[in-house]
């Protein structure tokens, strides 16, 4: 999988660059508008990816900012949210108030952040703990949740495990590495 580009980017028509790698490979990237505006007005940028494999495509998916990355991930574990939507939702709000929203179960707000009402209930039912985790003083980061939820564990788990627990690692790979740890303990 691809997890980083940086090249220089052109524009490839509706929410979509390339972004041509010093090694002569043009990838094309979706990416949402702000993105776009923001990479095409650099010389070389650097996107955070993600390789979305669906019966008979492959896209990549790019972003410039880790916190917006690391919660598009996060929306790829709903049930019923695909890269596209999850794009859609994080080019309409930030991060941090769609957390928040989450936090405190309101679906209105989601909704109007263009989430279909039973959408927003799902995405508040699917991610309500992992959303506790991100917000505690544990330090676990969106990223270091994202990598145990791929792994297998269970959201319930991931919480209760980190409750009382802090990370100290300084990277996120260090910090997945210690959090495997605390996740094998019984």
């Amino acid at each position: 999988m691809i997890g980083v580009l940086t090249g220089m980017t052109s524009d490839a028509g509706k929410d979509m660059i390339v972004v041509q790698t010093s090694g002569g490979v043009g990838y094309l990237v979706t990416v949402s508008d702000a993105v776009k505006n923001a990479v095409l007005s650099q010389k070389e940028s650097t996107l955070f990816t993600h390789t979305a494999i669906q019966k008979d495509t492959m896209k990549l998916f790019g972003f410039l900012d880790q916190e917006v990355y690391s919660t598009f991930l996060l929306l790829l574990t709903v049930s019923g949210i695909g890269p596209k939507k999850a794009l859609s939702i994080l080019s309409t709000v930030p991060p941090q108030p769609l957390i928040a929203a989450i936090k405190k179960e309101d679906v209105d707000t989601l909704v109007s952040f263009g989430v279909g009402r039973k959408q927003a209930q799902r995405i508040i039912l699917d991610l309500q703990k992992s959303t506790e985790v991100l917000d505690d003083s544990s330090g676990i980061t969106s990223d270091v949740i994202t990598a145990l939820i791929a792994l297998g564990y269970d959201r319930k788990e991931i919480a209760e495990t980190f409750r009382d627990v802090t990370l100290s690692g300084e990277t996120v790979e260090q910090q997945i590495q210690e959090a495997l740890k605390h996740m094998r303990r019984p």
